[in-house]
């Protein structure tokens, strides 16, 4: 069942299910000990997904991120830097105008209840939905996921 596979194999399995849809996993940011979870790149654009495997009922006044009562706000902050990162990381590569957005991959669904949750422009999404941001669209040509691969991958 899809709910057991890590992270990394279910983002992996989508992908591969989506036409021109491309995985990068641990993308290091430079100069820091920050790794980026998950950047899924596709027709639709580039989505990078941080995973969060908070268990419990989430909750949310629009400002703040309460999981069983605790205070998981800075994870949004951290996916809105991560995001920018690789949208200034694409610039500085040449390669401008491509959709960013940034996402958190909420493993524990059941934690979400039935309403969308978004803070701050950053969704809270199942990896099957975070997949299908990625897929759904045509801001990006097949030759330009490629590239946009390519300038993120580290060159050993």
């Amino acid at each position: 069942m899809a709910g057991d596979l890590p992270p990394e194999p279910l983002f992996d399995a989508l992908a591969a299910l989506q036409p021109g849809v491309r995985v990068i996993h641990g993308l290091g940011v430079a100069g820091t000990s920050t790794v980026i979870d998950h950047v899924v790149v596709g027709p639709g654009g580039v989505v990078v997904a941080g995973s969060d495997s908070s268990t419990g009922r989430v909750k949310s006044d629009g400002v703040h991120l309460r999981v069983r009562g605790r205070d998981r706000s800075p994870v949004v902050d951290v996916a809105l830097w991560q995001a920018e990162v690789v949208r200034a990381t694409l610039d500085q590569r040449g390669i401008a105008g491509i959709p960013v957005h940034g996402v958190l991959h909420w493993e524990h669904l059941e934690g979400l209840g039935d309403r969308a949750i978004c803070l701050r422009g950053v969704p809270l999404l199942s990896a099957g939905a975070t997949v299908g941001l990625a897929a759904a669209g045509d801001a990006v040509s097949p030759l330009a996921v490629e590239r946009i691969v390519t300038a993120l991958t580290p060159h050993h």
